[in-house]
C-alpha cells in the first residue's frame, strides 16, 4: 500500500520496486492508466498517437530506472558529508537515468526483464493540472508478466487547495573548468586521454 501524498507542487513522484526471485522475471509491464476523483480524471493518455515521445498534455509518465555499476570510489568526499570514510561511498548497481516506457523494449522501455534475485525500479511522475478539484484521487497500478496480471496496487493522491507559484526566485551560478574534469577522472588536463 502506498501512503497518500499531499500536493504542494504541481507534480509528485514515487517509485515502485519490483524484485525477481531466483528464476528471474520476463516480459514485465507496469500500468497506471489514471487517477480519478468523482468526474475528474488525471490521465496517462497521450495527446498524439503518432508520436509516443510527445508528452504535451500527458499527466502520468512511467520510467524504468537504468542502473549504473559503480566500481570505484569517487570524489568529492563532501558530497557525502565532511567526514566521509570510504565505506560511506556508493558502490555497486545504482539507479541513475530514467528511461521512458515508450523507449524500445530491451533499451529501457516496456516490456522489460529482471535478472534473477535483482530489483528493478519504476519511477512514476504525476502532473496535477491547476484545475484539478481538491480531494482524493484513486487508481491502481497493474503489474503484468507475459501480459497476465500479477498484482494490482491501489494508490491514493490527495490534492489540496493550494500550491506553490510558478515563479522562480532562486538565482544560481555553477562553475566548472576543464581542470576539475581532468582531476576527477585522473587524467592530465587537455591531454589526449582527456579528450
Amino acid at each position: 500500500t502506498l501512503f497518500p501524498y499531499t500536493t504542494l507542487f504541481r507534480s509528485v513522484a514515487f517509485q515502485l520496486i519490483l524484485q525477481a526471485d531466483s528464476s528471474g522475471a520476463k516480459n514485465i509491464n507496469v500500468k497506471l492508466y489514471s487517477l480519478t476523483n468523482g468526474s475528474y480524471t488525471i490521465s496517462n493518455s497521450l495527446t498524439s498517437a503518432d508520436d509516443p515521445f510527445n508528452y504535451i498534455g500527458k499527466r502520468i509518465e512511467l520510467f524504468t530506472e537504468h542502473y549504473m555499476h559503480v566500481t570505484k570510489h569517487t570524489e568529492p568526499a563532501w558530497f557525502y558529508h565532511p567526514n566521509a570514510k570510504p565505506s560511506d561511498y556508493y558502490l555497486g548497481w545504482v539507479p541513475d537515468a530514467l528511461v521512458p516506457f515508450e523507449a524500445p523494449s530491451g533499451k529501457g522501455g516496456v516490456p522489460f526483464d529482471i535478472t534473477p534475485n535483482l530489483n528493478q525500479g519504476v519511477w512514476v511522475d504525476i502532473w496535477i493540472p491547476r484545475d484539478a478539484p481538491i480531494g482524493f484521487y484513486r487508481g491502481n497500478i497493474r503489474v503484468t508478466v507475459n501480459k497476465q496480471d500479477l498484482i494490482s496496487i491501489p494508490i491514493e493522491l490527495k490534492v489540496c487547495n493550494f500550491c506553490l507559484p510558478d515563479e522562480f526566485h532562486a538565482h544560481n551560478m555553477f562553475y566548472i573548468e576543464p581542470s576539475h574534469i581532468a582531476k576527477v577522472h585522473g587524467t592530465e588536463n587537455q591531454s589526449i586521454e582527456y579528450y
